[in-house]
């Protein structure tokens, strides 16, 4: 099956070497579009456009005479779609367009010709019918045109194909497989994608922006990419819906990749033509459950492989190696392949197989050895040797490695006689090898070398039974070896070193020794050898480490206890009268444990057998005995602690009713302080403070925690109480209030009342509207508050806002004074009543009030003057009905420029951000969608007027024709003097040099009285001396942009 997949690659790439796996430029497909063109202006003649890029023209026409506001449309002509190289893409489109033009008011004639640039680099690599009516400056898109031109864009092909020597299948992991598609087109072109059905298509992350697809299935799925080995899947270039663009796609295999050779390890046969040698081959990854991975031997010939035989097969998810044994030296060469759930594994890349040398080992020759044994001098010496020699051909050089008793050392030899010399008894295993470490076929011989046998002594000792006493005993028994062969010798000493004999004389054969009436101390017992038959040779010192063990000495030590001394100590004291929770404690040092206790009182009872006795008071004896017998007996007195007490020392009365003013004060005797206090109040200490009347208990503890209570009750007088009696205002600042106190009683008469206002009555009249503080206070300075708040109606005093309105020319002045509860309204004009309406409209000058007269008869006026003047006052302003949000919006006062004050208002609301804040002009911006309201305020002579008009603020993407910068094409303009007497100049500003229009009309008429072409400068200064009647004249400033204009008024006097 691998064989044929591989036959049908090198078909493909043999045949088709090119379809596949070229490297080619894309073409991008460019369409621009003109939907119809509008005359703008004057009618127009000769009229003719084209758009093209260098000198390749999409569209050119010409169509005759075009009246003002007569659209052409092209619905009829074909497109025809433009192929690029993706290196010969336009980025500028370019827009010609001429007239010919009648003026419209002098018959003057006029050229006009222009090409607008429409830079489309931004729009690559997908643009679909985009709409353009302007070009990158704002102008016409066709110069003198009204016009919408739709472009299209889009890659020719982004079909997907295998790149040179790319696989058909695609590895689930590690092998990676390339698919391409066109370069050169922007990196947002490239977004791969891949599906199993061509219906569902998913989005890949990797190589995205890149026409190179680089993957391995595994990217795709990570943790579940075994579900989908064995099926076709597809990838392809995603395309926007809408576009024509050819996108084939190309389909890959998914199929498993068998485990890789990550590493290998020799283990070099021991000796020259064995074959004990192995190879570990370590693969990157342990099996899957349901895989299956072979090894087989391989022969390369000419760097060909050439698959063997199977040498091993691993099934199990826990085994990540395979292991060759009974290897000899060579060259071996392995291949690694496999099958997942029945389905061959992907094994063709380098990491599927491995090449392993293992080297050879020299040769070397052998013979046996011989030995002889001389016996050790004493036990535990190191003066025994062995005898050997060496005879054979192998490596030099040569060792003799012994171990004894596990440890190991090694002595390296030569062909002839060794000895391996100061060597201690045990049993010996002696390995000889070369160079190599091989050694003869028989190469270990084991050797027992003796040793004579340790000395030793045993026996039991009496220890001394009392500090002091003299009662010890030893008997010890030396315990004799290799009788006959050796002879001994014996002594006691104390630890003064002085010679002792024995009870029981030293035999030679097994001896036994008493020793009595000793005193404490240390006793030793030497015991030596002076001879053995079996050397033929004399003891060694005993000094010396080889004669050591010929002699040995034990210590035997008798002890005696420490001396008895009892201490009792008082832990506890008894602690409350009749309790018997007091302690006394024996501290006992020296003689021999376990100790026994037994504690009597002052009649002989017993009381306890412990070393605390607890108890009531009294005295008492301790009889004492050690676990040697030896006794002892003292005394001592348990005391009692004095009894607790809880005296009242005083108790203060509450005098105000209510108040916490009461105290109480105790003391406390006897028992154990610290002492602690617990008042039924929660208070917890000895004197309590700022109480109300009333019954109150407290518990008093000492440290012992004894207890006593003491009951104490707290006395009040009664609280003080009166009755209240009021009237408020009967009307807005009528001062007829009245307050009343009577019935005062409780409490600790007499009494005395005092108030806010300095009164000491308790009836108060004539009072206005007003909180009213009062006291009553008792002769013990008991204090009761009063509180009363007088109220009145609301004033019915007529709202006029101002004391005098000026109203110029044309100007009239709404007034309204309507009130609540009101019975009757009445206007004047000096003494004349002119209305008895709550509104009204004042034209004409002179002296006015107003009256109001309520339900209850409360009165109230205002009196006002109003003036005239002949003189005119307005405001006004342009600017856009609607903004993007965050954007500035520029308003412009077309109002004249000599009057007293102009001034901006806009809402209270911190989204409002000012620029720019002049008489002229407003610059602001807004961080929020919603409507707000711009007012300009000017005022003369006493005169105001007000123009407010709402911004709506919208996102960007709802102003379909939002250009940045609009709102700042006219930044000033200006008619001065105003009012004129015909002569007069206007001045512009601009946001930037452009060709305007100055139009002079009557307020009845459209017809313009005079017209102004300006060209070619950012700020103009036009004088005007013309001949009017008086009245009111406009003045329109008309830009490039039809959206973006203003409008001046002029009064001519």
């Amino acid at each position: 099956m691998k064989f044929l997949k591989f036959v049908f690659l090198s078909f493909l790439l043999f045949f088709y070497p090119n379809c596949l796996f070229s490297q080619e430029e894309g073409e991008y497909v460019i369409l621009p579009y003109t939907k119809y063109v509008k005359n703008f202006g004057h009618g127009s003649e000769k009229c003719r456009i084209k758009s093209y890029y260098n000198e390749d023209i999409f569209l050119e026409r010409n169509f005759g005479d075009m009246n003002n506001g007569e659209i052409q449309s092209f619905h009829d002509y074909e497109i025809t779609p433009h192929t690029y190289k993706t290196s010969q893409r336009p980025l500028i489109l370019y827009f010609y367009s001429y007239r010919f033009v009648d003026a419209w008011l002098k018959k003057n004639q006029a050229r006009y010709e222009a090409t607008r640039q429409l830079y489309i680099e931004r729009y690559y690599p997908y643009c679909i019918n985009e709409i353009f009516e302007t070009d990158n400056y704002g102008d016409d898109l066709y110069y003198g045109y009204n016009t919408e031109v739709e472009l299209t864009i889009y890659p020719k092909d982004l079909s997907a194909s295998l790149i040179n020597n790319a696989m058909i299948d695609l590895p689930v992991d590690d092998e990676v497989t390339r698919i391409q598609t066109f370069s050169g087109f922007d990196n947002s072109a490239y977004q791969w994608q891949y599906s199993f059905n061509k219906t569902t298509w998913t989005s890949i992350n990797i190589s995205k922006g890149s026409n190179l697809l680089t993957l391995k299935a595994k990217d795709l799925f990570p943790t579940n990419y075994n579900n989908y080995i064995g099926k076709n899947i597809y990838f392809r270039i995603k395309v926007p819906d809408g576009y024509a663009t050819v996108n084939k796609s190309q389909v890959l295999t998914i199929v498993p990749s068998a485990p890789h050779i990550q590493s290998y390890k020799i283990t070099q046969p021991s000796c020259n033509g064995y074959s004990d040698g192995k190879i570990v081959l370590k693969l990157d990854r342990k099996l899957y459950a349901g895989e299956k991975v072979d090894l087989r031997s391989c022969n390369v010939i000419n760097g060909r492989w050439e698959v063997g035989d199977k040498i091993d097969s691993i099934t199990t998810t826990n085994i990540d190696s395979f292991v060759i044994n009974n290897v000899a030296s060579g060259t071996y060469a392995y291949k690694v392949e496999g099958t997942y759930k029945g389905k061959d594994c992907y094994s063709l890349s380098e990491e599927h197989k491995k090449t392993v040398t293992v080297p050879n080992t020299p040769s070397f020759y052998y013979s046996m050895f011989q030995y002889y044994t001389p016996n050790i001098s004493c036990y535990g010496g190191s003066d025994g040797a062995i005898n050997f020699n060496i005879a054979g051909k192998g490596t030099p050089p040569y060792s003799a490695k012994y171990v004894l008793q596990g440890k190991t050392d090694t002595v390296y030899i030569n062909n002839f006689n060794n000895v391996i010399s100061n060597i201690p008894a045990g049993k010996y295993i002696i390995n000889v090898s070369d160079k190599y470490g091989c050694g003869a076929s028989i190469n270990f011989k084991e050797y027992t070398l003796s040793q004579p046998d340790e000395i030793k002594a045993s026996g039991k000792v009496v220890n001394v039974t009392e500090f002091g006493a003299s009662n010890g005993e030893i008997d010890y028994t030396i315990l004799l070896s290799n009788e006959g062969k050796r002879k001994f010798d014996y002594v006691w000493h104390d630890s003064s070193n002085n010679e002792i004999t024995p009870e029981v004389p030293i035999a030679r054969l097994y001896p036994n020794t008493k020793l009595k009436e000793l005193a404490a101390g240390e006793y030793f017992l030497t015991v030596s050898v002076v001879s053995d038959s079996r050397l033929g040779k004399p003891i060694p010192p005993y000094t010396t480490p080889d004669g050591a063990g010929c002699q040995s000495t034990f210590k035997v030590v008798i002890t005696q206890p420490d001396p008895i001394v009892i201490d009792i100590d008082t832990l506890k004291w008894v602690s409350c009268t009749n309790s018997n929770d007091g302690q006394l404690n024996a501290h006992v040092t020296g003689g021999v444990k376990p100790y026994t206790f037994k504690w009597e009182n002052e009649k002989s009872v017993a009381i306890c057998s412990d070393s605390t006795l607890t108890g009531s008071v009294g005295k008492y004896t301790l009889h004492f005995t050690d676990a040697n017998g030896i006794k002892r007996e003292t005394s001592a007195y348990l005391p009692q602690i004095d009894s607790l007490k809880t005296i009242l020392e005083n108790v203060t009365k509450v005098f105000c009713k209510g108040n916490a003013t009461g105290e109480v004060a105790i003391a406390v005797k006897g028992g154990t302080q610290p002492y602690s206090f617990l008042w039924s109040s929660g208070d917890q200490t000895p004197a309590i403070t700022h109480k109300t009347a009333g019954d109150y208990r407290v518990i008093v503890t000492d440290a012992n925690l004894c207890r006593d209570t003491l009951d104490v009750t707290i006395e009040s007088s009664d609280a003080i109480s009166y009755d209240l009696t009021t009237k408020n205002l009967t009307c807005y600042h009528s001062n007829d209030g009245e307050i009343a106190v009577s019935n005062v009683a409780g409490g600790n008469p007499p009494y005395a009342i005092s108030w806010s206002n300095g009164e000491k009555d308790y009836t108060l009249s004539r009072l206005p509207a007003d909180s009213y503080k009062g006291a009553i206070t008792d002769s013990r300075n008991c204090i009761e508050a009063i509180d009363v708040m007088l109220s009145e109606p609301d004033t019915i005093i007529p709202r006029i806002e101002k004391d005098i309105y000026t109203l110029c020319k044309g100007q009239k002045q709404p007034l309204d004074i309507a009130t609540a509860n009101a019975k009757s309204y009445a206007w004047y004009n000096g003494e004349v009543k002119i209305s008895d309406n709550q509104q009204i409209v004042i034209a004409e000058a002179g002296v006015y009030r107003a009256e109001i007269t309520d339900n209850d008869n409360c009165f109230g006026q205002k009196n006002f003057e109003v003036r005239t003047t002949d003189n005119e006052i307005f405001a006004d302003f342009i600017v856009a009905s609607s903004v993007a949000q965050d954007s500035v919006l520029r308003a412009v006062n077309i109002t004249r420029s000599d009057f007293e004050t102009m001034e901006w208002l806009l809402d209270d609301d911190s989204d409002i951000w000012v620029s720019e804040d002049n008489p002229y002009s407003l610059e602001v911006a807004f961080a929020r969608q919603d409507t707000f309201n711009i007012t300009l305020r000017t005022s003369q002579w006493g005169c105001e007027a007000i123009t407010t008009k709402s911004i709506v603020v919208v996102d960007a993407s709802e102003l379909e024709e939002y250009e940045e910068g609009d709102v700042a094409y006219i930044r000033k303009f200006l008619v001065t003097p105003n009012p004129t007497d015909g002569e007069f100049d206007a001045t512009i500003e601009l946001g930037e040099a452009m060709d305007v229009t100055l139009y002079m009309y009557t307020a009845n008429s459209h017809l313009p009285l005079e017209e102004r072409h300006l060209t070619g400068a950012k700020w103009y200064k036009e004088h005007f001396s013309v001949s009017l009647v008086s009245g009111t004249y406009f003045l329109r400033l008309v830009t490039p942009n039809p959206r973006i204009y203003s409008v001046a008024k002029i009064v001519v006097k």
